[in-house]
Parts: C-alpha cells; sequence; structure tokens
C-alpha cells in the first residue's frame, strides 16, 4: 500500500513525499481481524437500490387513514405529570431564548503590571 503524505513549511510549496507500506509484515491475527470487520460491514449493509420498492395499494392507505384515529384515541392518555414537564421545558426553553447581551463598552481589566 502506498501512501502520499505532503509536507508542509509556511511560505514553501508542499512537498509530496510518497511511503510505501506494501514490505511490512502482516499479522495474522491483523489479517482475520480485518477480514471479520469486512464481513460484518457486509453483513451490515442494506443495498436500497435493490429493495423492491412497492408503494401502498389507494384502499390500503384509506384503510389505514380509518384506523389510526381509532388507534390514537383508544391508546394510553398522556400522564399529567409528563404534560406539566413539557410545559415546564417550554416555559425554560422560552426564557433562555430571550436572554440578550447588549455591548455597552469594552471589558478592560487592569493588572498591577509597573
Amino acid at each position: 500500500m502506498n501512501v502520499t503524505v505532503f509536507k508542509l513549511d509556511c511560505g514553501k510549496e508542499p512537498q509530496a513525499q510518497t511511503l510505501d507500506f506494501q514490505f511490512l509484515p502482516r499479522l495474522p491475527h491483523e489479517q482475520a481481524l480485518l477480514s471479520s470487520i469486512l464481513a460484518k460491514t457486509a453483513s451490515n449493509i442494506i443495498d436500497v437500490s435493490a429493495a423492491d420498492s412497492q408503494g401502498m395499494e389507494q384502499h390500503e392507505y384509506m384503510d389505514q387513514a380509518r384506523h389510526q384515529p381509532h388507534q390514537v384515541l383508544a391508546s394510553e392518555p398522556v400522564p399529567f405529570s409528563d404534560l406539566r414537564q413539557v410545559s415546564r421545558i417550554a416555559y425554560a426553553y422560552s426564557a433562555l431564548s430571550q436572554i440578550r447581551v447588549d455591548e455597552k463598552e469594552e471589558l478592560v481589566v487592569q493588572f498591577g503590571i509597573p
């Protein structure tokens, strides 16, 4: 494996240097580790281009649209303590977003240096 490294000095052109790592010995456990990483990565990749993009039929969409309000209304109500907590967080966020700093003068500190 070849790697190109650029040396940067202030006021000078960048100098390119190619480093050759192909002669470094590979340890067997390093190769096994790299192979396992490659296998895990390959198993976790989802190829969205190969996925079948079936859309919902109109009647399926209408059935779901009819049932969703009933599902929401039939679910457990949100506890009052949660509503109160959300309200307090919204109030605190509103208060914090209204904090402004007006610059009146420069902040200068005098040190007792002769």
